[in-house]
């Protein structure tokens, strides 16, 4: 089976701002908490507000794979 994680970080305005670092740090400190081995990792971005952007989130999803192999 496989199963995924986000590792989020809140930046405020554009969302060509940068954001990624505190996301990014999280998750290379889980994998190698965890030792596990991702199959794929994504960037991810949702922007909130209406007429301008009031926040950006920002960050990563690992993909990883859970459980043994039948």
């Amino acid at each position: 089976m496989i199963a995924f994680r986000d590792f989020r970080s809140t930046t405020p305005g554009s969302p060509l701002s940068d954001g990624l670092d505190a996301a990014l740090v999280a998750a290379n400190e889980w994998l190698e908490r965890t030792a596990i081995r991702p199959i794929n990792i994504e960037t991810i971005a949702e922007v909130q507000g209406r007429m301008s952007v009031e926040h950006v989130d920002r960050g990563v999803r690992v993909w990883y794979e859970i459980g043994a192999a039948r």
